[in-house]
């Protein structure tokens, strides 16, 4: 098994499944990292024909304050759709960039990604505040993901917006366990 923390969350991954977290590669420190404001997901996995680029959010320790509301509507500067579109975008950039160094990298092998008839998954695993009801957080969920799917409409990418029930069912195989106190 593979574990790798991110968010306050433990994520345990199988051995037959091929998984970095994108921003602790030395390409993206030491060459992509260059380019200010850069950022990337957290986790680029490819399992069989499939690719998932997973952002995890996890806002179950979240305070309930302007801010917080900012991050789940769309159209802001703040927004969760925002900033995952533009991780999504820097990511397949430093992908592309590993892939056509000379030199070998971790990302390279995931060169793949970048052909036409790979199915490409993005997920926000999304750990909604506890402070919103059942309905308010499917509410928040569907204008996120529509708002995504908009803003990735050029990667022809399928969008889904998960929480950690719903992200099990997806990827039984995946193991996520709450670090936080």
């Amino acid at each position: 098994m593979i574990n790798l923390i991110e968010s306050n969350m433990n994520f345990e991954f199988p051995e037959d499944i091929k998984v970095i977290k994108l921003d602790d590669t030395t390409f993206y420190r030491e060459h992509f990292m260059k380019l200010p404001s850069s950022k990337s997901i957290d986790f680029l996995i490819e399992d069989n024909n499939n690719f998932l680029l997973i952002e995890v959010k996890n806002f179950k320790l979240a305070l309930k304050n302007k801010d917080t509301k900012n991050r789940f509507q769309t159209g802001n500067k703040d927004s969760l759709s925002l900033e995952v579109a533009l991780k999504v975008r820097d990511s397949i950039s430093c992908i592309l960039g590993a892939t056509r160094t000379s030199q070998e990298s971790e990302i390279s092998s995931y060169k793949n990604i970048l052909k036409h008839n790979i199915n490409l998954k993005v997920i926000l695993l999304l750990i909604p505040p506890p402070f919103y009801t059942e309905r308010e957080n499917i509410a928040i969920k569907i204008a996120l993901q529509d708002d995504l799917k908009k803003k990735l409409k050029w990667l022809n990418a399928k969008i889904h917006i998960l929480d950690d029930n719903d992200f099990t069912k997806m990827k039984p195989d995946i193991k996520i366990t709450n670090t936080a106190i």
